[in-house]
């Protein structure tokens, strides 16, 4: 944000929309929103669905996205989880555990 911004947009709704617009585009592209730029419409798609529910960043259905194949092995698959962002955030291994590696 620069400084003359305030007083051309004293309430800041421009920047607020393209802060906006560019959240809701990166949730489109990511394939967990359907956004209609025009009408400003944002509908929530069902992998968007599926990740509220569990609780699944952005940042690991874009890792999913790009990684997953139509056939992976049981590896492949374990491999694709530990690449998550949830994976070094809830996953914590008890200090008692610590010691045996």
């Amino acid at each position: 944000m620069l400084h003359g911004d305030s007083t051309t947009d004293p309430d800041l709704h421009e920047k607020r929309r393209d802060l906006i617009v560019a959240a809701a585009k990166s949730l489109a592209n990511a394939g967990m929103i359907v956004f209609n730029e025009s009408t400003g419409a944002l509908t929530i798609a069902e992998l968007g669905n599926i990740a509220a529910k569990y609780y699944i960043r952005k940042a690991s259905i874009e890792i999913f996205n790009g990684e997953f194949k139509p056939q992976m092995s049981e590896a492949d698959v374990l491999r694709l989880l530990s690449m998550s962002t949830e994976v070094g955030v809830s996953l914590k291994a008890r200090p008692a555990r610590l010691t045996l590696f």
